[in-house]
């Protein structure tokens, strides 16, 4: 088995990454773990909403990728690749929790509750609790939408994928993606427009109310937050940072709520790369693939 000079590994391409992980270099295989994983977590956190599963499904996901990583032939983008893996996953996984319709309701159904709730400076609401709150409400009514169409929104209008690249991972047509996007975003906004005191201030529901609300219920926690803003970007800012000057969507109010999201790294990084590096088996089955390959 060959082994290549590593120390420069966060220099090369993907494409390098995969021949060297292939030919046995851990060093590249971590590096292209690490260049992905936080994306495949973020997307994972829109479409599933809580962080240990998000955490769940981006192992899955990283486990799918080193496995199959011998069927990478190049002729795409390694990242269009990836996307494939990640968008076939999350079509074919089981139920997570949020997508049940009884935890649905939690955060869509407060409106009477919320004309009630009366927030003082008592209260001692920190804009952390209130942040989390907004992302765990706004990802919340992501799943309202089937699971094509979550993913079709999230791609498309969040992460801004251009057309092309999202109905070749669909298998369909760039007209046929725009308008399944097309009735994603109507329905979403149909949706956020009648619960969502930001984008309608008809609606009853305030953030710093619900948070209250929340609190009491034990859904959003006073000191341990999932959302904790502890972050270097949003997903707007990361999303602007890796595509052409020019080419972003422009956004309305209920796209503005996903892209001010932050972007955010798995609590357990380490443990998730030290686990999958670690796994023997996994590394036998690279290893056979490769020399199944050749």
């Amino acid at each position: 088995m060959n082994t290549f000079i590593t120390n420069t590994a966060e220099n090369l391409t993907d494409t390098d990454l995969v021949q060297r992980s292939l030919a046995g270099d851990r060093t590249a295989l971590e590096q292209l773990i690490r260049r992905h994983q936080g994306f495949i977590y973020n997307l994972s956190l829109k479409l599933v909403l809580y962080p240990p599963d998000a955490e769940d499904v981006t192992q899955d996901v990283l486990i799918k990728v080193i496995t199959h990583l011998s069927g990478f032939q190049g002729q795409s983008g390694f990242r269009t690749w990836l996307y494939r893996i990640v968008m076939n996953h999350f079509l074919d996984m089981k139920k997570r929790k949020a997508e049940d319709m009884t935890s649905l309701s939690r955060f869509a159904n407060d409106g009477e509750l919320l004309l009630a709730v009366n927030v003082t400076d008592e209260d001692g609401l920190s804009e952390e609790q209130i942040a989390e709150t907004q992302v765990m409400c706004t990802v919340g009514m992501l799943m309202c939408l089937s699971r094509e169409q979550r993913l079709v929104y999230v791609l498309g209008d969040v992460f801004s994928i251009d057309h092309n690249t999202a109905s070749e991972l669909l298998s369909t047509t760039p007209e046929a993606y725009r308008q399944k996007l097309s009735r994603a975003r109507k329905d979403l906004y149909s949706f956020i427009n009648q619960k969502c005191g930001l984008v309608n201030p008809a609606n009853p529901c305030r953030c710093n109310k619900k948070t209250k609300l929340w609190i009491e219920r034990g859904l959003v926690a006073k000191d341990t937050l999932l959302f904790k803003n502890q972050y270097t970007q949003t997903v707007r800012e990361h999303v602007e940072a890796n595509i052409t000057k020019g080419a972003l969507i422009v956004k309305n109010m209920v796209d503005e709520l996903y892209t001010s999201h932050p972007m955010l790294n798995p609590k357990n990084t380490e443990t998730l790369v030290e686990k999958i590096l670690g796994n023997q088996e996994l590394m036998r089955l690279l290893r056979l693939n490769e020399e199944r390959k050749q």
